[in-house]
């Protein structure tokens, strides 16, 4: 099975939650996979940039491009997964059928669904939305 880790999940792991470290320590052990999407690095990546052009002095500057450079070393060893022509075709659907979320938690979605995979998430709230979605909240 693939497990698909939303933005919620990733931060939490890089801040050392320890329920969802060791739910990823018993998930090594398993035959599942455990990925991410070029979407999250999106997310991630544009949160430091934001925090880079808001800094004002060297110090919050020099903080921020450390900041940047952890979070490219964390994704290092993450099998990142594209936004392809199936993930377009499931979030087109997803529209037309009147799914009202947000667009960059739609496309993780379209991924999973073109994947079959499970979004692990605390964000029931919006991908409880998307008809046929696995997901699952790791953090608790």
């Amino acid at each position: 099975m693939l497990y698909i880790f939303d933005t919620d999940h990733l931060t939490l792991n890089q801040r050392g939650d320890l329920v969802v470290a060791g739910r990823i320590q018993r998930f090594n052990y398993s035959k599942d996979r455990l990925l991410t999407t070029i979407v999250n690095l999106q997310e991630q990546f544009s949160g430091r940039f934001q925090q880079i052009q808001r800094a004002k002095n060297p110090t919050a500057l020099i903080q921020a491009y450390q900041l940047f450079s952890r979070t490219v070393d964390y994704f290092r060893p993450w099998q990142v997964l594209d936004y392809d022509d199936r993930a377009e075709l499931q979030f087109q659907a997803a529209r037309k059928s009147g799914v009202r979320i947000g667009t960059m938690d739609l496309r993780i979605a379209a991924i999973a669904l073109s994947l079959d995979a499970t979004v692990v998430t605390r964000n029931q709230k919006d991908f409880q939305q998307v008809p046929n979605l696995k997901f699952e909240d790791w953090s608790v």
